[in-house]
């Protein structure tokens, strides 16, 4: 069973934030997040129309129990003052030989980057990923144009292995390439 120990941070904005593996009571709430973050975020490949299709809140409260019934998927969120402030996950390949990856996804509210919320959360998945049996390698993928977020994957031990050059096309015509990272679950 994937679930982690609420875990208490405070951030640079001295605000006290948890971080801790959502319930289907938070569906809801999931639900308003993540429709937030696909309409003021550049940085997600689906947008906040093609999100409408898969956004209800029967669907978000199996998807949070498939997680906790799951033992190769992590997903947790950080709140404060009732507010989910961010959405991240960790899943392992799904073949055999694969298994040994896990595909890292995060994302937080645009105003509450930069404060260490970043940090800490990555800390919370790299330390269930070195205590999960099969785990050996995480890795994710990045848009080019993201600098603040490469330069924390960076400062994680992330290191580039690869791009997808003009992987995405914006609504203005501009293009993104994705930047594929990883790193050894036992590095330091």
């Amino acid at each position: 069973m994937a679930v982690i120990e609420a875990k208490a941070v405070l951030l640079k904005n001295l605000k006290e934030v948890c971080i801790r593996t959502p319930v289907a009571e938070d569906a809801e709430r999931v639900l308003n997040y993540m429709k937030k973050i696909f309409e003021e975020d550049r940085f997600f490949l689906m947008t906040a129309e093609e999100a409408k299709e898969w956004q209800t809140l029967e669907k978000e409260q199996e998807h949070i129990q498939k997680y906790h019934t799951d033992e190769d998927k992590l997903i947790v969120i950080s709140e404060t003052d009732g507010r989910i402030l961010s959405l991240s996950s960790i899943e392992c390949g799904s073949r055999q030989r694969m298994r040994h990856i896990g595909q890292v996804g995060i994302s937080i509210l645009p105003d509450w980057r930069g404060l260490g919320l970043g940090k800490a959360i990555m800390e919370v998945l790299i330390e269930w990923a070195r205590a999960h049996p099969k785990l050996e390698k995480l890795a994710l993928g990045v848009w080019s144009g993201n600098k603040p977020a490469i330069r924390l994957y960076q400062k994680m031990g992330f290191i580039e292995e690869g791009r997808k050059i003009r992987e995405v096309k914006y609504a203005d015509g501009s293009y993104d390439d994705m930047i594929c990272m990883y790193r050894m679950v036992d590095s330091k």
